[in-house]
């Protein structure tokens, strides 16, 4: 009789078969809803479905016209033309001795006024802000051979935050920073100077400080966002006849507003910008600048001077760590054909942690936090997984251009970097991001990239191009030769790129702002 009771379920045992099915319910149905916020769909679609062109036509093609005369205040196309070498810092100071010495002027001193500029004004620094911050707990290290085997450690730094001001980070500590030249010192976490072109940079800690600025002054703007120019030269802080250049993001769809402002402005000088505007960047005056690393989201100022492991040493094929939403559908398709690639017997990496990283941002907003210093983009974790990457995969975002590309580079990792589809106008195709606005020209998307010759990897078509790629430089013989070059080429092109960068801001703050009195 027990046995017979026993083949009936007791009260507990249905409610953990309830529970379980409950479980798988709402994991089906989180699942579900999740790739509906990523991909726009309920079930997974076919490869094409999620086309740049094939994904902005389904949402807007039915409710908004094409933007057709969107081109119509485009002056320069291919602005990057410009850029035909890498500059050094030594190069600069020899064209600037050969100046003097023709012009038979003695030493001068220029001094450059750093400001920190936001909605409200200057925006008050403290010592965290502009020190480098010595992270002893993640350290960067590598067995290294020679004789007897030892370790090699190499801590990293990083650079703290700056509320409403992302590109802070990338001006001081990259572009102002020690990290490329030696010839740029910092006699205090305030300042810079580079002692051989007697200029120096002096950042403005308060709005009383940029009020009681002398005449003829020469000031750089950080800015998160090009109107905070406007409003700095309309504020009346500035000396009438004050020199004025610039660091602030172009719109990611490189369509900003009230451009005439900016090129009619006498006290500009000179812009510097990541992700570009055709109508403003002549690569003369108003210049694109890449975007980097999300120094600001705690990536490594140094990364690019720590220990690497060897291209063919490390643990994982590939890595694609994105956020997937429906703006950005190429990164779905990027997914498929990484899956494939991995399903082949190779280690990957492939996961996103929007989520939690938004989540993280809104509570900082709440409460002034820096939180997201610490789960952000780029952990630690994230360094070193790409680190252990042969491949970093690199599909568009909002725009063509990512922080991801530059931290590869940082690290070691080979981009696979996703072309700009050909033939796709402004104005001719509905962006996902942008549809109405949409006004970055094809021949400057990725154009510091493709001007100074970077060794990356381009790909046009995720699952007929990657899978090319894995058997040229993995399955064929010579290929991990050929990885150990490139990966060389790779970390030696970006280290130049830095120095690069360095010494165009040095020489255009020569040629642009005056010797002080």
């Amino acid at each position: 009789m027990r046995d017979r009771l026993h083949l009936f379920p007791t009260f507990g045992d249905l409610v953990w078969v309830w529970a379980a099915v409950a479980i798988v319910a709402v994991q089906a149905l989180s699942s579900t809803v999740l790739l509906y916020a990523r991909t726009g769909a309920w079930l997974e679609q076919p490869y094409d479905w999620y086309s740049l062109r094939t994904t902005g036509e389904r949402r807007f093609a039915k409710t908004t016209p094409l933007p057709s005369q969107i081109l119509s205040t485009c002056r320069y196309r291919n602005a990057s033309a410009a850029l035909e070498e890498m500059l050094t810092v030594e190069d600069v100071v020899e064209e600037h001795t050969s100046q003097q010495r023709e012009s038979k002027v003695g030493a001068t001193r220029t001094i450059v006024y750093v400001v920190p500029y936001g909605t409200d004004g200057v925006i008050e620094l403290s010592a965290k802000h502009v020190e480098p911050v010595r992270d002893r707990n993640a350290s960067s290290s590598l067995r290294v051979l020679s004789g007897s085997a030892r370790d090699r450690t190499v801590d990293y730094e990083r650079a703290a935050p700056v509320d409403e001001l992302t590109l802070f980070p990338t001006l001081w500590h990259s572009i102002l920073g020690p990290h490329f030249s030696d010839q740029v010192e910092a006699p205090s976490a305030w300042s810079r100077i580079v002692e051989p072109l007697g200029l120096e940079y002096r950042i403005v800690r308060s709005q009383r400080e940029l009020s009681a600025l002398p005449s003829s002054s020469n000031v750089f703007a950080v800015v998160q966002w090009m109107p905070n120019i406007l409003r700095l030269l309309e504020s009346g802080e500035l000396p009438a006849d004050a020199r004025v250049g610039y660091l602030a993001l172009s719109r990611e769809d490189c369509s900003n507003a009230n451009v005439r402002q900016y090129i009619d402005a006498k006290q500009l000088k000179f812009g510097l910008l990541p992700y570009g505007d055709c109508s403003l960047v002549d690569g003369e005056r108003f210049a694109v600048v890449p975007l980097g690393p999300s120094f600001e989201h705690g990536f490594p100022t140094n990364s690019h001077k720590t220990p690497i492991p060897p291209i063919d040493k490390r643990k994982f094929l590939l890595s694609l760590m994105v956020s997937w939403t429906v703006e950005k559908p190429t990164r779905i398709q990027a997914m498929m054909a990484a899956l494939r690639a991995c399903d082949e017997g190779h280690a990957c990496i492939v996961e996103h942690s929007a989520l939690a990283f938004k989540a993280l941002q809104k509570v900082d907003e709440l409460m002034g936090l820096n939180l997201r210093w610490f789960l952000s983009s780029a952990p630690n974790t994230y360094v070193e997984n790409l680190k252990q990457s042969v491949f970093t995969l690199c599909p568009h975002g909002k725009n063509p251009e990512q922080y991801r590309i530059w931290e590869a580079l940082a690290a070691g990792s080979i981009p696979v970097v996703e072309e700009f589809p050909r033939q796709s106008l402004p104005g001719t195709f509905y962006h996902p991001s942008y549809p109405t606005s949409w006004k970055c020209v094809p021949e400057d998307i990725h154009g510091v990239l493709k001007r100074l010759k970077a060794p990356v990897l381009f790909v046009r078509d995720w699952r007929r191009d990657l899978p090319r790629i894995v058997d040229k430089y993995v399955n064929n013989e010579d290929g991990p030769k050929r990885l150990l070059e490139l990966q060389r080429r790779a970390r030696q092109w970006y280290a130049d790129l830095g120095q690069h960068l360095q010494a165009d801001m040095l020489r255009k703050s020569l040629h642009h702002f005056a010797a002080s009195p």
